[in-house]
């Protein structure tokens, strides 16, 4: 469906942007807050909440409104560790692999 206004101008590209696409992932990249990074891709039903101080992450909490047990894709940075049972869940390509019961809630240090 095409957009009924016209697409307004948010910012602007450095001269030379184009011809440095590295030099650009990287600013646009830095314009990322860390804890947008920290969030669910699937299945619906579940978020991740962070909490960070000054520095970075500490700690990601992961929540279900789902009746049954799931298991949840997190976008992550680094390793998990329950603080709880001391299970540690890595990251592989960035993603994260959490385990909830149903209506679950699960706490994880950031490592």
């Amino acid at each position: 469906q095409p957009l009924s206004e016209p697409v307004r101008r948010v910012g602007r590209l450095k001269a030379g942007s184009l011809e440095d696409l590295r030099g650009l992932a990287d600013d646009l990249g830095a314009l990322i807050e860390s804890s947008e990074i920290w969030h669910v891709e699937r299945p619906d039903g579940v978020r991740a909440h962070v909490f960070e101080d000054a520095e970075r992450v500490r700690v990601v909490f992961v929540l279900s409104d789902v009746d049954k047990p799931l298991s949840a894709t997190l976008f992550a940075e680094r390793t998990l560790r329950d603080p709880f049972t001391n299970e540690r869940i890595s990251v592989q390509a960035g993603k994260a692999q959490i385990a909830l019961g149903p209506r679950g809630v699960r706490m994880f240090v950031v490592d």
